[in-house]
């Protein structure tokens, strides 16, 4: 289902609702987080460039920071934000940019068109963008590949299902370490981290994802 929240009205706007949801490890699916507004402490942070070298990770300590609570839980530490869906920590960073600066954006950017680059104004309103939530259910998902798209062993037999979970921010994170010098092995780390079994395989490393086809990797 779609809305145009982004934030409830509730504890003056600070609580907001997870479009998927904080999974625990006992099986509970928190969807409530009450932030707090943007200090100069977190100014500083991105201001710092030595920290701000990898996003990812600055992004991580900004939200431990301005997070009060995730549904009961009010420790909330930089693992508790890598161990987040990346769409949910992408949502909370919105309704920071929110609840801190308001609901409008006026922005230059540079068109990222290499044959253009030329700078150009943008503005909108937070509150016209479409939110979608997601049931994660258990956090796992199943897919079945074709036969052209299956893994073949060493024993030369088909595994078609795959079961996966969605990125987290520090999923995000670590493939973003290896990101700028190989791509293509920073999506195969991506994937190790995401997959949870190939057919009956459940020990997935770095050489099973590897051995994938274009085609499979397309799929998930």
């Amino acid at each position: 289902m779609a809305d145009s929240r982004p934030h409830d009205e509730q504890n003056e706007n600070t609580v907001f609702t997870l479009p998927g949801g904080y999974l625990t490890s006992d099986g509970n699916c928190y969807k409530d987080v009450e932030l707090r507004p943007l200090t100069g402490k977190e100014e500083e942070m991105i201001a710092d460039r030595e920290n701000s070298k990898m996003v990812a990770s600055l992004l991580v300590d900004i939200l431990a920071n301005c997070t009060k609570r995730i549904g009961p839980m009010t420790q909330i530490t930089p693992d508790v934000i890598r161990s987040m869906i990346i769409a949910d920590r992408d949502y909370l960073l919105l309704c920071l940019r929110q609840l801190t600066f308001g609901e409008n954006v006026e922005a230059r950017v540079r068109c990222p068109n290499e044959k253009c680059r030329k700078l150009m104004d943008i503005s909108f309103d937070i509150t016209g963008i479409k939110i979608i939530d997601k049931d994660l259910g258990n956090g796992l998902f199943l897919t079945e590949l074709s036969d052209t798209a299956a893994y073949r062993d060493r024993e030369n037999r088909l595994h078609k299902e795959i079961e996966f979970r969605l990125p987290t921010a520090g999923d995000q994170e670590e493939a973003a370490k290896i990101y700028p010098k190989n791509q293509s092995k920073a999506l195969t780390t991506l994937f190790s981290r995401c997959l949870v079994r190939v057919g009956d395989i459940t020990d997935i490393d770095e050489n099973i994802i590897s051995s994938l086809t274009i085609l499979a990797q397309t799929r998930n």
